[in-house]
C-alpha cells in the first residue's frame, strides 16, 4: 500500500508539493506557544468550554479532529495527515480547504493529495530498518525531507510542532492514551451538510477494541520516551489521558 502511494502520488507531489523543510526552524522564538489536537473526548470537551484558547494560540491538528475544530470555527494553522488508508479522506467531506495547510506524508492515499486545495507540505516518512523507507522512498523524493515515524498522526504532530517547527512549547488536548473501556465512552461526530451547515451528534457506550488499546498503549509509550529523551517542551493537557504522571500536565481552562 505504502509503495503503491508513493507512486500514484508521484506526479502531484512533484508539481505542486511543498517541502517540509521550509517548516523548520520558523517558530524558533521566546514564548511562540502551539496546541497540538487529538480526537479524543477531551477536545469536545474543550471547544464547549474554552474556545479561546484555540484563538490565542496557533493550532496543529491531526486530520481527524479537523471537522470537530472547524465545526466550532477554529481554522488550524496546519493539519497534519498520515494515515494510508482511504478513511482519510471522510475527514475533510466537502469543506473548503483552500485557506488551509496540510502537511501529509508522501505517501498518503491519492485521493486525499488530488482533493486538498491549500498549500502540502510534503516529507518522507522514516523507519529504521525498512530498505523501502530508508532507500526507495528517498531515491524517488529526494527534494523532500525525511522525519522520523513516530507511530500514529498525533505524535507525529508532536515532531513536527516542537521538533521541526521549534515552537517553545506545546500544549496537548485530545490525546487520550491510551483509551479504554473503564468509563463510558462518548463518540462525537461532525457532518456538514451541503449548505455548509455542521450537525454534531454524539454516541454513547462505543467499545474500544483490545487491539486499539494495545496500539494505543504503544503510541503512549513512544510519545513519553521521546519528551523525556530529548527534554522537549510538551506538556499534556488531556485530563483523561494515562499518562498524566510520566508528563507534565496543565488543566486546559490554565494555559
Amino acid at each position: 500500500m505504502w509503495a503503491r502511494h508513493a507512486a500514484a502520488n508521484f506526479w502531484r507531489i512533484t508539481k505542486r508539493g511543498l517541502s517540509a523543510s521550509l517548516l523548520e526552524h520558523i517558530y524558533e522564538k521566546p514564548e511562540q506557544t502551539c496546541i497540538v489536537c487529538g480526537r479524543g473526548p477531551s477536545l469536545d470537551d474543550a471547544l464547549q468550554n474554552h474556545k479561546d484558547k484555540f484563538l490565542k494560540y496557533p493550532v496543529i491538528a491531526c486530520l481527524s479532529s479537523l471537522p470537530a475544530l472547524i465545526a466550532n470555527g477554529i481554522r488550524p494553522l496546519y493539519v497534519v495527515a498520515y494515515d494510508a488508508k482511504i478513511d482519510a479522506i471522510k475527514h475533510i467531506g466537502n469543506m473548503d480547504t483552500s485557506q488551509m495547510s496540510l502537511i501529509a506524508t508522501t505517501t498518503i492515499h491519492p485521493l486525499l493529495v488530488s482533493s486538498w486545495r491549500g498549500p502540502v507540505f510534503f516529507f518522507n516518512q522514516y523507519h529504521k530498518g525498512y530498505e523501502f523507507f530508508e532507500v526507495v522512498l528517498p531515491a524517488l523524493y529526494r527534494r523532500f525531507p525525511s522525519y522520523w515515524n513516530a507511530g500514529c498522526v498525533v505524535n507525529i504532530s508532536v515532531v513536527f510542532a516542537v521538533d521541526v517547527m521549534k515552537f517553545s512549547r506545546a500544549y496537548l488536548i485530545g490525546v487520550e492514551y491510551p483509551l479504554d473501556n473503564k468509563r463510558p465512552y462518548i463518540s462525537v461526530n461532525y457532518e456538514c451538510d451541503e449548505d455548509g451547515t455542521w450537525e454534531r451528534e454524539e454516541t454513547v457506550g462505543n467499545k474500544v477494541s483490545k487491539e486499539m488499546i494495545e496500539a494505543h498503549t504503544r503510541y503512549r509509550e513512544v510519545l513519553i520516551a521521546w519528551t523525556r529523551k530529548f527534554e522537549l517542551p510538551v506538556v499534556n493537557c488531556s485530563p483523561y489521558a494515562s499518562f498524566k504522571d510520566d508528563m507534565p500536565f496543565k488543566e486546559f481552562a490554565e494555559i
